[in-house]
């Protein structure tokens, strides 16, 4: 056990199920653990199988802690989420065009990721 809080968010209760099953596909909401997600992302960036969305999480976090937290898990493992009808897809949007990622990191994280992890034919 790693020790956070008891929460939904406390990656104590997903280490089992990635440890266990290495070959299933894991996408961790709100960037891996709603409000503490510098802590779950120290715990989880080094799992093959875990990837992240950005749901609900960049209204709270500042820029720099959002680029910070989204380059430690490479944005190769992060997919764009808006939390709707939670939040304004725009205004999701807008929150995520103001971290200040590279074109390309916005572009794998917009849409290259689920493409390829959903195996996503882009032709039809």
């Amino acid at each position: 056990m790693i020790g956070f809080p008891s929460t939904f968010s406390n990656p104590d209760n997903l280490i089992p199920v990635l440890e266990k099953y290495p070959d299933l596909t894991v996408i961790g909401a709100h960037l891996g653990g709603w409000s503490i997600w510098k802590e779950a992302c120290k715990v989880y960036k080094d799992y093959p199988n875990f990837y992240v969305d950005c749901s609900s999480s960049l209204y709270q976090l500042s820029s720099e802690k959002a680029m910070e937290i989204i380059r430690a898990y490479g944005a190769d493992k992060v997919l764009f989420g808006s939390d709707y009808p939670m939040w304004p897809y725009e205004d999701e949007l807008e929150r995520f065009y103001n971290i200040g990622l590279s074109d390309d990191e916005a572009r794998m994280i917009l849409y290259e990721n689920a493409v390829g992890l959903f195996d996503i034919d882009k032709n039809k």
